[in-house]
């Protein structure tokens, strides 16, 4: 598993669980298979998931 670190974003709300998120996420069309499994936060945007795949990818 990748080591990426979420450090981004607004702190959550007090009183409020995030939750995590398994995802696999692979390019499509190669061959042999490259993918990822990133545990991400719940409350994460689309901007900061994309951040975070691009360096997950390298």
């Amino acid at each position: 598993m990748a080591g990426i670190n979420y450090r981004g974003g607004p702190a959550p709300k007090p009183g409020r669980q995030t939750r995590l998120l398994q995802l696999k996420v692979m390019l499509k069309g190669s061959k042999p298979p490259v993918w990822r499994r990133l545990i991400v936060r719940s409350d994460m945007n689309l901007a900061q998931l994309h951040h975070i795949i691009q360096r997950a990818f390298g």
